[in-house]
């Protein structure tokens, strides 16, 4: 008989969330422009959903196991969550160990602080109706919801700006959009690798990347 407990009816929108929550961290899309693996849009996306996909997992490991939890009930009201130290460590583990590249501003913590926000917020979610109450009064679920689709927004509008203006095919739209920084003005990766100084974005995160190809 498996023991396991169900996912909570929060998982999917919670995941959804990571999702959106990495598309807005600026450190992340622009160790993506550094890396030289994942310059293509569809090789971000996919990226992301595997670090979503990861992390998600690691909130899940947290929980109590089934004949434990019910010794839990007074806690029932904050789901467990993971180590805030052990979520950072492991956003820099994965970034460096993917796209080659070192975060070095920081923005780990914010990130891990919103992780940790999100699914606290979610957690409020008793059934599937709840749903659209927990979305509408979860400040850090509408805030980064929000930025998200607007960081979407601004880089479907570029990419069909550069298929009207003829610069690219319908054919190549997915191509170009591996080179729009949509975090600001518009520069050439390589360029970007060439030169690695500090970059500010206009969320106010500050990088500094380094391909490393030593050990």
């Amino acid at each position: 008989m498996d023991s396991t407990p169900p996912p909570p009816v929060y998982l999917v929108p919670f995941a959804r969330s990571v999702v959106d929550l990495l598309t807005i961290w600026p450190a992340l899309q622009l160790s993506f422009e550094q890396s030289a693996s994942h310059q293509s849009q569809a090789a971000q996306d996919s990226a992301r959903s595997e670090l979503a996909t990861e992390l998600v997992g690691a909130f899940l490991d947290a929980q109590p196991v089934a004949e434990e939890s019910s010794g839990q009930e007074a806690s029932a009201d904050q789901p467990p969550t993971p180590e805030s130290e052990e979520i950072e460590d492991f956003l820099l583990g994965w970034v460096f160990g993917t796209l080659d590249v070192r975060i070095e501003d920081e923005s780990e913590i914010s990130i891990t602080r919103d992780l940790l926000n999100l699914w606290n917020e979610w957690s409020a979610m008793a059934s599937p109706a709840d749903e659209h109450a927990v979305r509408s009064s979860g400040q850090v679920v509408q805030r980064v919801e929000r930025l998200a689709a607007g960081r979407r927004a601004n880089r479907s509008q570029i990419t069909a700006q550069l298929v009207d203006e003829g610069h690219v095919s319908e054919d190549e739209e997915s191509e170009e959009e591996e080179s729009m920084n949509v975090d600001g003005p518009s520069s050439q990766p390589s360029v970007a690798r060439r030169h690695p100084s500090p970059t500010i974005d206009e969320d106010g995160f500050t990088l500094v990347t380094k391909s490393t190809h030593r050990h």
